[in-house]
């Protein structure tokens, strides 16, 4: 063997991949061991097809170096080169942000709401990854999507998922400052974002997975996290048709505040809705309709 320690078989070494994990103060470390050893295009992990068998040399070089990695807190997504949206797996690397499961919520009130929405395109604004927009290309079919990004480098990543998922033909890929891109006159009935909302006193305290590797231009906002908020609101009140929907994912303790934006703003019907863990994550309002106002 190369390194030792390790085990004579690869259920041997499956246990001192779980030890080094929980060494290093990894939250439930089994399970990341499981999906660290696991391929991410699927497949059966050999600790699990094989587990009596003797792991080679290359195999012991190449789990110790995945390891190493995680030891050093990378997060797993980031190693495995993907994450799971939608029931649905995107490449990921350092240049994006890690899709949460809480964003979810954000398709499916947008989803929800669509039936009642004026004819037009639907725009996800700081699109990252991409996630957002191409689960909803993916989810509509009748919609043109416009994603828009600051990053070209983001926007890379974002159309790569494009293309992987088959929507990139659905997709206007548009990089700028929020909603400055966007055509003249572009009839827009749904403005979406999951923006940078970590405040810089909260940015001092995220977990090392966070602050030491996901892109800080993606997280930070401002002294209170809402700097985003208040440019993106007005902006989209100006895009939007009347009747038009804006769909915000925000922090834990931000739901009031950016709700009191949208009002202040003129939208109606503003609701925050929660996650399945009872948070607030999600705000949306609707601009009024001709006439209404």
């Amino acid at each position: 063997m190369m390194v030792s320690g390790v085990g004579r078989t690869r259920r041997e070494l499956f246990g001192w991949v779980v030890e080094q994990l929980s060494q290093a103060g990894i939250e439930d470390p089994a399970r990341e061991a499981w999906r660290l050893l696991t391929p991410s295009r699927g497949g059966v992990p050999p600790f699990l097809m094989d587990p009596l068998g003797v792991p080679t040399e290359t195999e012991v070089k190449n789990v110790c170096e995945l390891v190493a990695r995680r030891r050093r807190r990378e997060p797993l997504e980031y190693i495995r080169g993907s994450a799971e949206f939608w029931s649905r797996e995107f490449f990921v690397d350092g240049r994006v942000l890690i899709p949460r499961p809480e964003t979810e919520l954000l398709v499916e009130r947008v989803l929800y709401a669509l039936p009642t929405l004026p004819r037009g395109s639907l725009v996800d604004v700081g699109t990252g990854s991409g996630v957002l927009a191409v689960t909803l290309a993916a989810e509509t079919r009748d919609r043109p999507v416009f994603a828009v990004d600051i990053s070209p480098d983001a926007l890379d990543v974002a159309e790569k998922n494009a293309r992987w998922h088959d929507v990139e033909d659905r997709i206007t890929f548009l990089v700028g400052d929020l909603l400055e891109p966007l055509p003249a006159g572009l009839p827009v009935a749904a403005v979406i974002s999951n923006p940078p909302y970590v405040s810089q006193p909260d940015m001092a305290v995220l977990q090392p997975e966070v602050g030491a590797w996901e892109p800080s231009d993606a997280l930070a906002a401002g002294s209170d996290g809402l700097a985003l908020y208040r440019r993106l609101t007005p902006m989209a009140r100006d895009v939007l048709l009347p009747g038009g929907l804006l769909a915000v994912e925000v922090g834990w303790s931000q739901a009031q505040a950016v709700a009191d934006m949208l009002q202040r703003c003129g939208f109606e019907d503003t609701v925050t809705h929660n996650d399945l863990s009872g948070i607030a994550r999600v705000v949306t309002g609707c601009k009024p309709k001709e006439g209404t106002r």
